[in-house]
């Protein structure tokens, strides 16, 4: 899973269906295979397969949650598909409950500003998000947390620190749309003398990865104050 490629993610999926096939219970394999399942659920957003896979997600998390209700990770994996499902409110209270159980699992952290956020309550976000950071700091979708912390920043109108923490996650991960398009937004927003430049740069950059940064996608975010979609979608059509 940790090589992010078609074919590790592949091997993975089948790795764990071998540990399920020897035994049906074991917890540790039902957690694996529920991430599996809400990472490609992720990362094909939009795709038909999105739902069963957020199905089956859940349908792995609960089963692993009757074998050990303590374990954390399930509680946050829950959180993670109600904000895929656009329940970002519900999913605050699992957030809650695995970082209760666990206070050191980075991931509820991340998840839980990441839920702020989409609340429309960027505010809250950073301090989750930088301990999710400093909790972790070899996790392997830490690309995504500094996304996460970038658009924090922008929709709190603090661009300095949104365009840093956006080109940290775009050196990790530099066909991440969402890092790159949260960047173009901050340097409009900035304005600087050479900003306007540096946004059509950026929009270059993305072009030159074939990367499908569409209305469609930046409209999917899960807001819940769809002013945030459509200032995204503004700024990006502007550059």
């Amino acid at each position: 899973m940790a090589r992010r490629t078609s074919t590790g993610v592949q091997r993975a999926q089948k790795l764990y269906q071998n540990a399920l096939e020897r035994d049906e219970y074991q917890s540790e394999a039902l957690v694996a295979l529920a991430w599996w399942h809400f990472w490609k659920a992720w990362s094909e957003h939009g795709l038909k397969s999105t739902k069963y896979d957020l199905e089956q997600s859940t349908k792995l998390s609960r089963k692993a949650m009757l074998m050990d209700r303590s374990d954390s990770r399930v509680h946050a994996y829950l959180g993670a598909i109600a904000i895929m499902s656009n329940q970002a409110k519900q999913a605050v209270g699992f957030f809650d409950e695995a970082i209760r159980l666990n206070p050191s699992l980075s991931f509820a952290y991340s998840s839980r500003g990441s839920a702020n956020l989409l609340l429309g309550k960027p505010e809250l976000a950073p301090v989750d998000i930088r301990n999710a950071l400093a909790l972790n700091p070899a996790d392997y979708y830490r690309f995504h947390s500094l996304a996460e912390l970038a658009a924090a920043y922008y929709f709190s109108n603090d661009y300095e620190n949104a365009i840093q923490t956006a080109e940290s996650s775009s050196f990790l991960a530099p066909r991440y749309w969402y890092a790159r398009l949260i960047k173009i937004a901050s340097l409009v927003s900035r304005n600087g003398p050479d900003d306007k430049t540096l946004a059509v740069k950026e929009k270059a950059e993305i072009s030159a990865l074939k990367v499908n940064v569409s209305e469609d996608n930046i409209r999917a975010i899960p807001f819940i104050k769809q002013e945030y979609n459509q200032r995204l979608i503004d700024v990006y059509k502007e550059v």
